[in-house]
Parts: C-alpha cells; structure tokens; sequence
C-alpha cells in the first residue's frame, strides 16, 4: 500500500513539472533618481528572484537599465530592441527569457509623451503571445483620454489568438469611464487568481513612497494589471511585489511607489 503512494505521489509531481507555465511580471519602478542607489539594487534582486519568463517596466531611466545591464543574475534575459537599437521608449522596457520575434512603438494619443510597446514572443506550443506594455496617462480628470489610449491599444490587440495588456494604467476598480471601456474578452489576472482582493498597487497606506507622490486626495488603487486573452493559458498564481521596505535601515523607503503584480499561468499539456 505504501509503495503505490508513492508511486501516485510522485507520478502528480512528475505531471506538476511537465505541466507547461507562463510566468510574467509587471512594475511601474518609479522614474525619479532620488536614492535610485538604494532602490535599484532592491528592484534588481526581485527581478532576479522571480526570475519570471517576462518582465514588462514602466519609467524605466539610464541609472536602472545601467543596474539591469550590470547585473549577472539578470544576464539571460534579452533587453528592449527596437530597429536594432536598445531603447526604453517612454519609460517602457521588456525583459524576456523567451525568443522576442517582433517589437514595435504603438503611437496613442497622450499629453505626456506615452506611447505602448507592442512584442511577439514565442511561449513555446501554440500560437505566440502578442503582449501591449502601457504606461496610461495619468493625470486626473484625464479619463476620457485613458479610454482613448485603451481604445488604441486594444485595436492592435484584437487579432491575436494569444494577447495580454499589461502595465500601469492609471486608473482604478471604481473608475467607471475607463473600467468600461476594456474589452469583456480580457481575463483579468488578479481578480482570476485572488477573487475580490484589492490588490492595491498604488497603496498610500502601506507605501511611503506613494503617499508622498500621491496627487490631492488620490485614493489607493489597484492601477496596475495584467490582463490575459487565451483558451490555452489559465491564471492561477496572482501577487504583489516590492512590498516590503528596501531594508531594515531604511524602513521608509520601498523599492518603487507601485508594488509590482507577478503572474504564473499553466497551459495545456503538450
């Protein structure tokens, strides 16, 4: 009897590790320099611990690509490239451990100079994931605009067997206007994984650095998403990231003002 526990035991791990995965993570890693010395490190090292399949960043500056580019825990993934030129167009960066077939600068309308990066990656079996990187306007009282950027974006998307929407948009769950223009076809990756957990990203509670950048009034809000089109892939691991201090020394200071939104996906056995 015992002999075929374990031998059930370890046929469900084998299948656990044949299962195919998906794992991505998404950060807004806070444009400003100010003790980018302390910061960087910290936002390097979750990177290199997570070690997701697909990293997409917003405000993305010199001093953190510089970090990126020196570090040999992240020296298996390939950087942003665009017309053979590596390049973080307004503040979007991709990370990949996959084979990037394409990448593209999707024009939008905005005010501050954003735009949405648009890749091909191959995940292995089945169709390539076609994934838009946005950073949406953020100034308040801009959501008809935000709706328009989506409206954009989303267009580009909508022919890909296998899409996913991620990045720092702007705006909240309780945000009507913008809320109702996403597309009802899109999963939503946390709300799949976490049900009705907040998932605040923009936390004025928790994250001094939010708090001292908040605009008048701004509420905590869940800003950053992921959000996924597939039959394939299914969520089931959704979290937060950079949610702790920098250091014991420091406990003010967080890696950014956005906590990070980390994703795992399973797929169809081969």
């Amino acid at each position: 009897m015992r002999s075929a526990v374990i031998v059930v035991w370890l046929l469900a791990h084998a299948l656990a590790a044949a299962e195919p995965t998906l794992t991505l993570l998404t950060w807004n890693v806070l444009a400003d320099p100010a003790r980018a010395g302390e910061r960087a490190p910290a936002l390097v090292r979750t990177i290199a611990e997570l070690n997701p399949d697909i990293v997409a960043l917003q405000e993305v500056q010199p001093w953190l690509r510089a970090q990126i580019d020196a570090s040999p825990a992240l020296a298996h993934y390939r950087g942003t490239v665009v017309n053979g030129k590596v390049m973080a167009p307004g503040g979007l960066y991709l990370l990949s451990r996959l084979d990037v077939q394409s990448i593209s600068i999707e024009v939008i309308p905005t005010r501050l100079d954003r735009c949405a990066l648009i890749a091909t990656i191959d995940v292995g079996a089945g169709p390539p994931l076609t994934l838009g990187i946005v950073h949406l306007d953020s100034l308040p009282g801009q959501d008809e605009l935000r709706v328009m950027q989506l409206a954009a974006v989303q267009r580009r998307l909508a022919q890909a067997p296998l899409a996913a929407l991620v990045g720092d948009f702007n705006f909240g769950d309780a945000d009507p206007l913008e809320s109702a223009a996403l597309d009802p076809g899109w999963t939503d990756c946390w709300r799949a994984a976490m049900g009705e957990d907040p998932g605040l990203t923009w936390d004025n509670e928790r994250n001094a650095l939010a708090r001292a950048n908040a605009f008048p009034e701004e509420p905590s809000r869940r800003l950053d998403r992921v959000l996924v089109r597939s039959q394939r892939w299914t969520p089931v691991e959704s979290r937060l990231v950079g949610t702790e201090a920098v250091s014991a020394l420091t406990p003010g200071l967080f890696p950014s003002d956005h906590f990070g939104v980390y994703v795992r996906m399973i797929g169809p056995m081969p």
